[in-house]
């Protein structure tokens, strides 16, 4: 439902309100399954236990497998539907002093994501892989490999097949709140904008694995699990965040006296948990930084501009024959677009010593790659950046090396029995500028024959825009590094892409 009510001839409200209902999925045949961390089992539709797979309860009889009603899920989607997806919405229009070249807006709108999480299809216990078949070279004759085993299939109850998938019963569908507050004012032929964007996501999905031991020095295969025949397990919840704040200032003229233009700057935030390695599925505080590909500072911009010069403008107006056709009637544009780089998080590579939890099944720890320990900001001054070392690689360490020896190796790294303590997004990496020009004029021939001539260059002051520096403190050769350009914080569409200067020389003929 919406509605536009007009309170005074000043004031105009936008009144909405949106229900929408997005039920979990289901599959035809009750090929679905999750796991229940309550009881330990996995859980399938009621009256799948027929479609089990024959050799399942022969490979692994550990698993426990049970049915819907006795887990307490719903019988077939094994997830409840999110019945409370009320969105409403609410504009504002406000002419303060009556005329139109002032205004004043606002806006609020509750935003739910359009498609609803699934558990998973098709896979355990209803199937098992193949076991692996090789033909021996010295077979007497071909053997084909067995397409449906029914019984020799030995998986290790640690390798489950693939990862067990958790879904929680109660998941509820992601929503953003989204609102702004604008002023306009028109000045002749300029108007400008000043905005307050605002936009904040809860309830977003996270994937985090909860069949991890306690972090300490003991080696994992030595730890107790929560479900120690199983490896990695899963879990789909809603407890990721994100938020996003912003000034847009926008400056726009329509085409009067030669030259219409319109330039936006814009200077942001977007803090969240919704990117990264979640080093710790129990901490998701501390995965909260600035989030990747979002610039603090945007500059975007184009404009069009006759030149003062020739027949009707300001200069030359007299100009005719050879004389016009060289100096008058030429036309300028083009398109600025500058920001500044991504938000990067350094990482490091070493094997697990610091909190076994990484699955292995032997004594020796799994190999990683995780936040380091923040000694110092990080980020170097802008006149002692290079393509060589963009940011201070001493202002990190592995947590269990001195401060002496960063990186320490061996034997003499020691277990500091905890995560890094680096944030997420804390480096800036190099932003980028591209310009694209564009020269133009037209010839008349006669009165319906026109010939135009067009220059184009993009990328015309060939700046070089940098890709992002390599982050692995464990790539010795390469750490700091930048080895390749092309616009880290580019590739937003052509405006932005970073690339070598081209230009292009063109004739057109118009009858």
């Amino acid at each position: 439902m919406q509605d536009d009510v007009q309170l005074h001839p000043r004031l105009t409200l936008n009144l909405g309100l949106r229900y929408e209902y997005r039920p979990p999925w289901s599959e035809a045949n009750g090929l679905y399954s999750t796991f229940d961390p309550s009881s330990g089992s996995l859980v399938i539709p009621d009256g799948a236990s027929a479609n089990i797979s024959p050799l399942f309860t022969q490979v692994l009889p550990q698993v426990n497998v049970i049915e819907a009603s006795q887990a307490g899920f719903p019988s077939e989607t094994l997830a409840k539907s999110d019945l409370n997806n009320v969105a409403p919405r609410v504009g504002v229009a406000f002419r303060p002093f009556g005329h139109a070249r002032t205004v004043i807006r606002g806006a609020y709108g509750l935003f739910y994501n359009v498609a609803p999480a699934t558990n998973s299809a098709g896979g355990s216990p209803f199937k098992l892989s193949e076991p692996p078949f090789v033909n021996p070279a010295e077979a007497p004759e071909l053997v084909w490999p067995l397409a449906y085993p029914t019984a020799g299939v030995t998986p290790s109850a640690q390798a489950f097949p693939g990862d067990l998938q958790a879904h929680d019963p109660d998941f509820v569908i992601p929503y953003t709140h989204q609102w702004n507050v604008t002023l306009e004012q028109e000045i002749q032929n300029t108007a400008a904008r000043v905005s307050y964007v605002g936009t904040v996501g809860r309830a977003m999905p996270v994937q985090r694995n909860i069949n991890i031991p306690e972090a300490n020095a003991i080696p994992f295969i030595d730890k107790p699990r929560p479900f120690p025949e199983y490896s990695v397990i899963n879990l789909r919840e809603n407890a990721r965040t994100h938020d996003y704040h912003a000034l847009i200032t926008e400056v726009k003229r329509r085409l009067a006296g030669g030259l219409s233009y319109q330039v936006s700057y814009t200077w942001s935030k977007h803090l969240g948990n919704t990117e990264g390695t979640l080093e710790n599925p129990f901490d998701l505080a501390s995965l909260r930084g600035l989030l990747f590909r979002f610039p603090n500072h945007r500059l975007t911009g184009n404009f069009m501009w006759e030149l003062p010069v020739g027949r009707g403008r300001p200069f030359g107006s007299s100009f005719h024959g050879l004389t016009e056709a060289v100096l008058g009637g030429w036309q300028l544009a083009g398109v600025v677009s500058l920001q500044s780089g991504d938000h990067l998080t350094p990482v490091y590579s070493a094997p697990d010593i610091h909190t076994n939890t990484q699955f292995t099944t032997s004594s020796t720890p799994g190999e990683v790659t995780w936040r380091p320990d923040r000694i110092a900001d990080g980020n170097l001054p802008t006149d002692q950046q290079s393509i060589d070392q963009w940011f201070d690689l001493s202002a990190f360490k592995d947590p269990g090396c001195p401060d002496a020896d960063p990186f320490c190796s061996g034997t003499a790294r020691t277990s500091v029995e905890r995560y890094g303590n680096a944030g997420v997004g804390i480096i800036e990496g190099p932003g980028s500028r591209v310009v694209h020009l564009g020269l133009y004029k037209s010839f008349h021939i006669r009165d319906r024959v026109r010939l135009r001539f067009e220059w184009t260059a993009t990328s015309a002051f060939n700046w070089p825009n940098y890709s992002n520096p390599t982050v692995n403190l464990s790539n010795t050769t390469d750490v700091g590094r930048i080895t390749e350009v092309g616009g880290a914080a580019g590739g937003r569409g052509l405006q932005d892409v970073g690339r070598p200067r081209e230009m292009r020389l063109g004739l057109r003929l118009d009858w």
